[in-house]
């Protein structure tokens, strides 16, 4: 579940040349894929979080020329605060389970690209709430992203919009609280 009075969008000076990743740095996470297609683009990643790929990802990042800054692992309650700072989250994993820092980026009204996997196809609806790609093309994970930023502001709001109502609708944790307890009795 998400706490929808704490992850929201709040108005805040936002990035426009940047891209945040939220999660553990390995292989499921498919970021070697991700630096590929960022080096498509003239923007930026961020990537919160920690894992064995690091110094792998970095040096990848460096041979592409590839702007990635490492942040390191922050504290869950500073998460609304960061993502607030950003207009497009990024999720190319492999495959996922339910993806906690997607629902997260949706309910602070991030307009959100994924790759087409179970978990994630169940939560992006593509070019309704966000955007979804396949796995391992990078180049088409770039040319979302590039069409992504041209988006007029009001449609990218709108986008927004949508995936901060379906996780109040589908993730809120009162929801997920009541189905807890009608599975119970």
């Amino acid at each position: 579940y998400i706490d929808t009075k704490v992850f929201k969008p709040v108005e805040s000076e936002k990035f426009k040349d940047r891209v945040v990743f939220v999660g553990r740095l390995n292989q499921q996470k498919n970021l070697f894929n991700l630096i590929d297609a960022m080096s498509q683009t003239n923007l930026n990643l961020d990537v919160y979080g920690q894992g064995d790929l690091k110094d792998s990802l970095e040096s990848h990042a460096q041979k592409k020329e590839v702007k990635v800054s490492f942040k390191g692992v922050v504290n869950n309650n500073e998460l609304p605060t960061i993502l607030n700072q950003y207009h497009y989250y990024i999720l190319p994993s492999k495959y996922e389970g339910m993806p906690k820092t997607l629902l997260e980026a949706m309910a602070c009204s991030l307009v959100c690209i994924g790759t087409d996997v179970k978990g994630i196809n169940e939560v992006i609806e593509d070019g309704v709430n966000g955007f979804l790609c396949p796995v391992r093309n990078y180049k088409v994970l770039a040319d979302r992203m590039l069409k992504m930023i041209q988006l007029p502001k009001l449609q990218l709001d709108m986008m927004g919009q949508k995936s901060r109502e379906k996780v109040e609708r589908e993730y809120d944790e009162n929801i997920v609280i009541k189905r807890y307890l009608q599975a119970i009795n």
